[in-house]
């Protein structure tokens, strides 16, 4: 049976970097050629078109995520943006979201207007909210949000 090896010297584990394994001068020494690589910042955070609003850093699109997290099978979940750095919960301003109260008051309108308008007024009716929904969607909408302001944080 041989003896097992020596434990290494305490010493010389400190004086080599724990990244490549050079032998450094001292243990409070950097290793230049680590420090060199790892200096260099990241090309993706600064070719994104978008900003984050938290963490001011680019991206090139937002990730998407189940909200709530790790949900059981029979709740409900929805997506939501947020930003691949940071992780906060995004906005987009560009194209706002329609309340679910909004929606279910114009089918509503629309499905009073089918039964109770007479026959030759049902087609004006239908066609004027179609209009009205539209008006509102299109008056919601920012234009010309600058790409590096078109998402915001989503504070809810």
């Amino acid at each position: 049976m041989t003896p097992p090896p020596p434990p290494p010297d305490a010493a010389s584990l400190a004086c080599r970097c724990e990244r490549c394994g050079r032998l450094l001068p001292s243990p409070e020494a950097v290793c230049a050629p680590c420090e060199a690589e790892l200096a260099v910042p990241d090309a993706d955070h600064r070719r994104g078109r978008y900003r984050c609003p938290a963490c001011s850093q680019a991206f090139a699109r937002p990730d998407f995520t189940l909200v709530p997290p790790k949900a059981r099978w029979y709740v409900p979940q929805s997506q939501a943006l947020r930003c691949p750095h940071c992780q906060a919960r995004l906005l987009d301003r560009r194209y706002p979201k329609v309340a679910a109260r909004e929606s279910v008051a114009f089918i509503v309108l629309a499905m009073a207007a089918q039964f109770l308008l007479p026959p030759h007024q049902t087609r004006l009716a239908l066609f004027a909210l179609m209009l009205v929904v539209l008006g509102r969607l299109l008056y919601r909408r920012p234009w010309r949000v600058p790409d590096e302001q078109r998402f915001g944080r989503d504070d809810s």
